[in-house]
């Protein structure tokens, strides 16, 4: 097994490890509610299916979580005024503050993470997190037969 396979399988058994000790709130975060949040918040209004189409989600997902987040209060939905059979989807000022909490925790918990790694190594995990994101982007690009527009 090469370095990369090795790398590749610690990072997978640290994600699997590193889960199980996650707070609940922030496993909740990953399974589209906050993504959907976070749409509605840069964009404004959208529909049920632009949303679906933003998050690669299916349309019975997107209801699904439509329904718990209008439940918590965080979004609503009105019928279109020129054809009722469509829904516009918008975030509540609930919604709004929800979303601040939990960017301002995530951005609490992620400095505490970097003040414990301290300067130097986070700016070498920063630089390595960008060329990763480089490399990345040139094999989607190779894979998808357009050529490359990324340098490493």
């Amino acid at each position: 097994m090469g370095y990369a396979d090795e790398a590749f399988e610690e990072l997978s058994r640290l994600a699997v490890e590193r889960r199980k000790v996650l707070p609940d709130q922030v496993d909740r975060s990953t399974r589209g509610e906050a993504g959907v949040l976070r749409s509605l918040e840069k964009f404004g209004d959208l529909t049920p299916s632009q949303l679906a189409r933003m998050a690669r989600l299916s349309s019975g997902r997107v209801s699904s979580l439509l329904r718990s987040l209008e439940e918590k209060g965080f979004i609503s939905r009105q019928a279109d005024e020129h054809d009722r059979r469509n829904v516009h989807v918008s975030i509540t000022p609930a919604g709004s503050a929800h979303n601040r909490k939990a960017r301002k925790m995530m951005k609490e918990d992620v400095c505490w993470v970097f003040e414990q790694m301290g300067e130097e190594q986070t700016r070498e995990f920063i630089r390595l997190c960008c060329l990763f994101g480089r490399y990345v982007a040139l094999r989607c690009e190779e894979r998808m037969g357009t050529g490359s527009t990324v340098s490493p």
